[in-house]
């Protein structure tokens, strides 16, 4: 069972106890983001029309499509992915957090995942509620039955692949959050081919891709691969990017500082994606 409270309300807490005694002081905090600017106008207006064609019998729809509306989910495949992954692959969803407990649940408790170190605390946290695994380490504070990838400046915030313990499921942030370490092209198409020897599922989450400047760390400039590696992308994004194709990808995106207050939240998975007993 979780041991600990999500990361991020604590911070507020320790935020906040500190203001207390030091009113006076500037925080930069590193928690939760926020959107700063107003909705656009023509992002408002597609909302208005939508609530208005609920008011009249000519135009009620009822209940959405379940998986999203299909002219959405295809201009999705086509406009972020470049028709690497095919509208029916494509799932508008309710926000990232939600698509990785539900693909936790779809995991289910049986399963043994590995995470970045550091990471987004969410993978873990999830696999905990899943009961995939044990006690937690009282000095070290993670937990028995996950593998911690070591990603830091002794190995430039990339892990060392071959030592890994094997996962079944295998959860990928770049850039990385909190480290802010974006893998580069080769790195990623190792990550890839050892995956694809070690049977693993990626859930490749590129929610930070688009502070990305650098080309060579851009997940959406690597060639299609000879071979399909099982991935899965869940995505809640506030500029349009591609990710690497061929991922299964839940990530929460963080909206840039200015950005606007909207986001169009969903999941994408490989067809050929299966998870074996």
């Amino acid at each position: 069972m979780a041991q600990a409270g999500y990361l991020f309300p604590e911070i507020g807490k320790r935020r906040n106890a500190f203001l207390a005694e030091n009113p006076d002081a500037k925080i930069i905090s590193l928690g939760i983001g926020d959107t700063t600017l107003p909705v656009p106008e023509h992002i408002l207006t597609g909302l208005r029309n939508g609530v208005n064609n609920l008011g009249a019998k000519e135009t009620y729809t009822g209940y959405g499509a379940e998986q999203g509306v299909g002219a959405l989910r295809a201009k999705i495949s086509e406009a972020l992915y470049g028709g690497r992954i095919s509208p029916e692959e494509v799932f508008v969803s309710d926000g990232s957090k939600c698509d990785i407990g539900r693909l936790q649940m779809m995991f289910g408790n049986q399963v043994k995942s590995a995470v970045q170190d550091p990471s987004y605390p969410v993978y873990v946290d999830t696999s905990v509620m899943m009961g995939q695994t044990k006690t937690m380490d009282a000095e070290s504070k993670q937990y028995d039955g996950i593998v911690y990838m070591k990603c830091g400046p002794e190995n430039g915030f990339f892990p060392d692949l071959e030592k890994a313990e094997r996962a079944d499921v295998v959860y990928f942030c770049s850039p990385n959050n909190p480290t802010g370490a974006a893998a580069t092209r080769a790195q990623l198409e190792q990550l890839v081919a050892w995956a694809k020897e070690r049977g693993s599922i990626i859930v490749f989450d590129a929610a930070y891709a688009p502070f990305i400047r650098s080309k060579v760390h851009r997940p959406h400039t690597l060639p299609r691969p000879p071979a399909e590696p099982p991935l899965t992308e869940p995505r809640t994004p506030s500029p349009a990017h591609r990710p690497y194709p061929r991922t299964v990808t839940p990530h929460p995106v963080a909206p840039p500082r200015g950005s606007r207050a909207h986001r169009l939240p969903r999941l994408a998975g490989r067809a050929q994606v299966h998870l074996r007993d």
